[in-house]
């Protein structure tokens, strides 16, 4: 069931947003992590990412589509106004090979 809130809520959000991304319910959501930071903010903590890599629910940066426990709805691949995407972090260089004969 509905509550009443979440009625107003879902046309609000429709009027004053547009239609957004349809995210299935059961979407399971990873959080982020220092080995993969959230693709909108850079923040190691806050954020999720949908297990399929199609949504990322960030919540520092806002967008069109703001989620019922805070953060918005980012469509990956959409870049952010404003924002370059954060730098991937590149693997450690592998040690110099040694001269021992």
């Amino acid at each position: 069931m509905v509550s009443e809130l979440g009625r107003i809520d879902e046309v609000l959000s429709r009027h004053h947003y547009g239609r957004g991304p349809q995210v299935e319910p059961s979407t399971e959501w990873v959080p982020v992590d220092e080995d993969a930071p959230c693709p909108r903010c850079g923040s190691v903590a806050l954020c999720h990412v949908s297990a399929d890599g199609r949504y990322v629910h960030c919540f520092l940066v806002p967008s069109r589509w703001p989620m019922a426990d805070g953060g918005w709805l980012h469509p990956v691949g959409v870049p952010a106004k404003g924002k370059r995407p954060p730098r991937r972090r590149a693997a450690p260089a592998p040690p110099p090979p040694t001269d021992e004969q």
